[in-house]
């Protein structure tokens, strides 16, 4: 009986039991999405790494041949000693075009196969005669090779010999099935290369840590490089990807505990009569207690349960979104993942919610049942407002804390908490905020002889539903102007454009930049740049950690113009960086330190390197990058340049036409609109994700202020009864209403508008210590009219109380008084 009542207490407000089950659903959502995902991704990519490498842990290269005696001082660990060689592959299509098509197809030899399968490096055994291969399915395809063909192979003397097709293999792991892969026995991959050393090592350590066993090679073998085969970037990605993920759950939480505490408190006000009732009847506290607990334990069930329902319909696509991704959709290992759910993970959630949904009210429900019954049987439903100085003091204070953790910490969870700090501290001092506003509006009014709007203005400061419209809106645009900064600062990125040009031309492979005169001196292009780029690992100031950095020759002739605020000239010495890239150094602007250019080759470079200037490329890169002078960039990686830019006279297309036709190298020909094209479509469904989470944040609002105002208006129906009795006529009261409303949500609206540019830049700090490198640029004119739209759909949430107003039947409403 009492289950039933309480549920028909629930329905018989929908759009309040609409609005609290989407929050809670939300937040369930967020917290399974934290706390079930990122270990779900994590396995993923664990899976793929090991997938790839099998029980590989190092890679070793020496310029000096490699044999297995050359780690007897690194043991205990299993090695298999490789070498590669290459054949090119042309194909022609008569049909469409009327040039050649070139593929390198990759011939990988073991010194020991059977080994290397043990070791999980190659997925199947082969047993291979001396001129005998096993080619993967892709290469079989598209070339047209079956198991008994013959494949012409050139040696390291440009002689030509044949090897036989004796097995067609699935690729997996390292041998991608975008590739042309081919396995061989090493008397084939030698001859290819000219050598029957091996510089190449796959090992598999035991029991010495990677680091020891990595310093014991280089002493072995001087000269060594050992790369480690360790999942640290999956690590650096999952770790981002739960940071964000806790971000999303703490600010889901937070409106969830907002637009609770709303809603109890007009819950337990309209229940004040019910309450009595009971209590006079005979009905103890704790019983009555457990009736108005019971509804909203009930909310925090429903809302989880849909949550975490709508969760696991999710989490399959997700994760096979995140398989097709990694391209190993056909392993088992890593299908799996998706069916190891953890169904405690949902337990918690639903019982966290539950208990949520009982502890936030708790407060508002012991003040309700310890009211004497004499009070609640004639309370008049006192619909002011008074304003708690503790509650403001501590919200300045939660405040203060979150504004400075945001401008010195560092750490990525004391920064999200930070968000929330500053979100509570505005949402316990913003109803003293805006009583204050107000009344100074009222006292202007006054002075102005604007009797209603001076009217309005103290209605606004002083009653409960405008400061919990207040409330409401105060920290859900707070989170609405934040994701409109950061999302236009995004797109302002993202459209940037990358160059000012006719034809790009990429994929230019090991040319040096005299041997694409062909390209660039062509009779139909009448202006040419060359743009220089590479990834290089890079030290600082002797420090431990490798920065893998983007490296760009300073540009010139105009054309390419995705990295701005360069200078026109960089000394020898000279570098420029984008100051979140500085910041991360601890470098500024002019500082000196020590660099080391390929800190991960035999042969690093160091260099006394000044920063002269701070760059913009994050249109590029998301974590900044270098930009040097061209005769260093050529004496650290060589003259190769990376795109070609044209321009010319004869248009666009037809150059493209004609550079499609004379190159056979496997160069990419696009023109600049072209390039556009693919970039708005690799865009768009950016776009319309952060529009969509703009809009969502808005519907909420209005959702949530529009619940709101409704329950607001039965609570003062009396009382607007009484003045249009006495006082002021219906138009008179629709007009006070709707200026009454302006000033809340216009104080609360510039109240949000500040607070979101603390809440942004913590945001932004979080994004640049997970390495997301995104610097927040707010655009004012596009702030300024998402505030006009945010206050426009916030007003009409009180077209629902005028229409109740001009309904209204006062004499039914004071009859009693």
């Amino acid at each position: 009986m009492t289950l039933l009542l309480t549920i028909k207490n629930m329905l018989s407000r929908p759009l309040r039991l609409i609005i609290l089950l989407l929050c809670i659903s939300a937040s369930s959502i967020a917290a399974c999405s934290a706390f079930d995902l990122g270990s779900a991704v994590k396995s993923i990519m664990n899976a793929v790494i090991s997938n790839y490498t099998g029980d590989m842990d190092s890679m070793v290269f020496s310029r000096t041949p490699l044999t297995e005696e050359s780690f007897d001082g690194c043991q205990p660990c299993n090695m298999v000693l490789y070498q590669t060689g290459d054949k090119r592959e042309v194909k022609r299509d008569e049909q469409l075009y009327t040039y050649e098509f070139q593929q390198y197809a990759t011939f990988h030899g073991f010194s020991d196969m059977h080994k290397a399968y043990e070791m999980g490096v190659i997925h199947d055994e082969f047993e291979l005669g001396d001129n005998e291969v096993a080619i993967g399915r892709n290469y079989s395809e598209s070339y047209g090779y079956g198991i008994g063909d013959t494949i012409t192979v050139t040696d390291f003397k440009g002689d030509t010999f044949d090897v036989t097709v004796k097995n067609i293999f699935q690729e997996k792991g390292m041998m991608s099935p975008n590739s042309l892969e081919a396995i061989a026995p090493v008397s084939v991959t030698s001859r290819m290369c000219g050598t029957d050393d091996y510089n190449f090592a796959m090992v598999d350590i035991y029991d010495t840590p990677k680091d020891i066993f990595e310093k014991l090679v280089r002493e072995q073998i001087p000269g060594a490089e050992v790369n480690s085969i360790s999942s640290a970037d999956t690590e650096n990605m999952i770790r981002s990807l739960n940071i964000v993920l806790y971000l999303l759950f703490g600010l889901t939480f937070l409106l969830v505990m907002f637009v609770t505490v709303s809603c109890t408190e007009k819950i337990i006000l309209e229940r004040m009569s019910t309450i009595g009732t009971l209590r006079s009847i005979g009905l103890s506290r704790n019983h009555t207690t457990f009736l108005l607990m019971l509804e909203n334990a009930l909310y925090g069930f429903f809302g989880a349960a849909a949550g975490v329902l709508i969760y696991a319909l999710l989490r399959t696509p997700v994760l096979n979104e995140a398989i097709n991704f990694t391209g190993e959709t056909e392993s088992q290992d890593i299908r799996e993942v998706i069916s190891q759910t953890r169904p405690y993970i949902y337990a918690a959630v639903i019982a966290g919610a539950v208990l949520l949904e009982l502890l936030i009210p708790i407060v508002y429900t012991l003040r309700a049942v310890r009211t004497p019954i004499r009070d609640i049987i004639f309370s008049t439903k006192d619909t002011e407002y008074n304003v708690s100085i503790s509650k403001t003091v501590i919200g300045a204070v939660f405040f203060a804390v979150g504004l400075v953790m945001t401008l010195t910490v560092q750490n990525p969870y004391l920064l999200i908490a930070a968000v929330m700090l500053i979100v509570i501290g505005t949402a316990l001092a913003v109803q003293w905020i805006v009583k204050v506003t107000a009344g100074g509006l009222q006292k202007l009014a006054e002075k102005l002889d604007l009797t209603e709007t001076a009217f309005a203005c103290m209605e606004a400061g002083s009653k409960k539903s405008n400061m919990g419209n207040a409330v409401l809106t105060v920290t859900t645009i707070t989170a609405a102007a934040a994701i409109f900064i950061i999302a236009t600062s995004v797109l302002s990125w993202s459209d940037r454009p990358v160059y000012n040009t006719d034809v790009v031309v990429t994929n230019l492979g090991a040319n040096k930049s005299e041997e694409l005169d062909h390209i660039t001196g062509h009779e139909m292009v009448s202006e040419s740049e060359s743009v220089y780029w590479t990834i290089d690992m890079i030290r600082v100031n002797d420090a431990d950690k490798l920065w893998e950095t983007e490296m760009y020759m300073l540009p010139s002739g105009g054309q390419f113009i995705a990295i701005t605020n360069l200078p026109e000239s960089v000394g020898m010495n000279e570098i420029c960086m984008d100051q979140l890239l500085a910041k991360k150094l601890g470098l500024k602007r002019g500082d000196t330190f020590k660099a080391e250019f390929r800190s991960d080759g035999m042969f690093p470079i160091v260099r006394d390197m000044t920063l002269v200037s701070y760059c913009n490329s994050l249109s590029q890169s998301s974590g900044g990058s270098f930009v040097i002078n061209p005769d260093l960039y050529r004496e650290l990686y060589g003259d190769y340049p990376s795109t070609l830019l044209l321009r010319s006279n004869s248009g666009a297309d037809a150059l493209r036409d004609e550079l499609e036709k004379i190159l056979t190298d496997g160069e990419y020909v696009r023109t600049q609109e072209e390039l556009d094209s693919e970039k708005s479509a690799q865009t768009r469904s950016e776009h319309r994700l952060l529009y969509a989470a703009i809009g969502m944040a808005m519907a909420l609002s209005m959702i949530g202020i529009s619940g709101n105002q409704m329950i607001g208006f039965d609570s003062r129906r009396r009382e607007l009864a009484l003045l249009h009795s006495t006082a002021m006529s219906r138009r008179q009261l629709i007009r006070s209403l709707l200026i009454e409303n302006a000033v809340s949500f216009g104080i609360s609206i510039v109240i949000a508008a500040v607070v979101s540019m603390p809440v942004t830049a913590a945001v932004s700090n979080i994004f640049t210590q997970t390495d997301i490198g995104l610097i927040i640029v707010p655009q004012y004119g596009p702030l300024a009219a998402f505030a006009c739209v945010i206050l426009l759909v916030v007003m009409l949430t009180v077209l629902s109380p005028v229409r109740k107003l001009m309904r209204m039947n006062t004499a039914n409403e004071i009859k009693y008084e």
